[in-house]
């Protein structure tokens, strides 16, 4: 296994207790149903249930809206640690996760009260319905004040028939808008779930608005912010997953042999795993930091595009090399590195935000 991550060194003790028992968690309780998981293909109610008994679904929640108060480095740690051992169990955090802090960074108190609690505790489910290019904002809200109807489709919206509410990124005259939508709203319906390669049994699939009733709970400012935050845990989502690959990659290097030689002895194994130790390191400092400002309070949003950018590329670059470690048998089912690898690809495609970041780092010289 892989020394320690020099980053571990600069967590909190409450962030450290965090990561040791998720860790344990991952590792005892997910890595063993990570192939059950990926066959059956279906969402994983008895694991959801699992983590929300941890109370992992409220880690970045404030105590005083029923979470654990461990801010997004603390949200990072546990969809990092979940997505190790299988990437669907990361993926159900970082969703969450999303609605979540919307919901928490917002003014409404109402809707907080009716949402926030149930959320934290995994009782309730949340999907984020958001577009990531203003092009792409095909929802329309329509009202002036906070209670709207909105019209339009989203896609790739988590669990389709299963979610308690949406989080849905719509335009109006006065701009983009953040609305909550209750799934048992009028004028909603969905389609899904799509039968996917990548993140099985992370059900995601289409939402229709025709006249739905939501409520606002924030503008263009919200907007960016959720879209920052979404970017970050993707970023971790990611990280874990190519962390999750070498892990396995390296215990099948010490255990094959080659002409009576482990593969680990090998130069040309070394150099891919030590390549890819170095790279997950990097991308998880950047996703770091970026959780790191965030919590300060200070300008988070072009870290969170560095930290999707690199992740993605990685994730896929790293995921690729472990499974030709295993050569031939890195495409069997028989091994479990070939799911990283569709779970890195299908987390990587959609978004790796090249020009924005152009825009913004030539923005920062002038």
């Amino acid at each position: 296994m892989m020394e320690p991550s020099p980053l571990d060194s600069l967590l909190t003790e409450e962030q450290s207790m965090i990561a040791q028992a998720v860790g344990e968690f991952a590792t005892d309780v997910v890595l063993p149903r990570h192939e059950a998981l990926d066959h059956a293909g279906t969402h994983p109610e008895d694991l959801w249930n699992e983590i929300a008994e941890l109370g992992l679904f409220g880690a970045s929640v404030p105590e005083e809206l029923g979470g654990a108060a461990a801010g997004c480095v603390g949200q990072v740690i546990v969809i990092e640690k979940l997505a190790r051992a299988a990437g669907v169990a990361g993926a159900l955090a970082c969703a969450q996760g999303i609605v979540t802090d919307a919901l928490v960074a917002c003014d409404d108190e109402p809707t907080q009260a009716r949402w926030i609690e149930g959320l934290a505790t995994g009782e309730l489910l949340g999907a984020p319905a958001l577009a990531e290019e203003d092009w792409a904002v095909d929802c329309a809200a329509d009202g002036g004040g906070a209670d709207v109807t909105l019209r339009g489709q989203k896609t790739v919206v988590p669990f389709p028939g299963r979610a308690s509410c949406y989080l849905v990124r719509a335009r109006r005259d006065d701009g983009e808008v953040l609305a909550v939508v209750a799934a048992d709203a009028p004028g909603l319906s969905h389609g899904g779930p799509v039968d996917a390669i990548g993140l099985q049994g992370f059900e995601w699939g289409a939402l229709a608005l025709d006249g739905a009733p939501g409520r606002v709970i924030g503008g263009a400012e919200l907007v960016a912010r959720v879209l920052a935050v979404s970017r970050v845990g993707v970023s971790a989502l990611l990280v874990g997953t190519a962390r999750g690959a070498l892990d396995h990659a390296v215990r099948y290097s010490d255990e094959r042999k080659q002409f009576k030689l482990e593969l680990r002895r090998f130069a040309a194994i070394q150099e891919k795993l030590a390549t890819g130790d170095a790279r997950v390191e990097g991308a998880r400092g950047l996703v770091h930091g970026a959780a790191r400002m965030m919590d300060g309070g200070a300008p988070f949003a072009h870290a969170a595009r560095q930290a999707r950018h690199l992740a993605a590329r990685v994730a896929n670059q790293v995921t690729d090399d472990c499974v030709q470690v295993y050569g031939g048998y890195g495409f069997s089912r028989e091994y479990p590195v070939e799911r990283f690898y569709r779970d890195a690809m299908f987390c990587g495609f959609g978004e790796y935000h090249t020009a924005a970041l152009f825009a913004d780092s030539v923005a920062a010289l002038d």
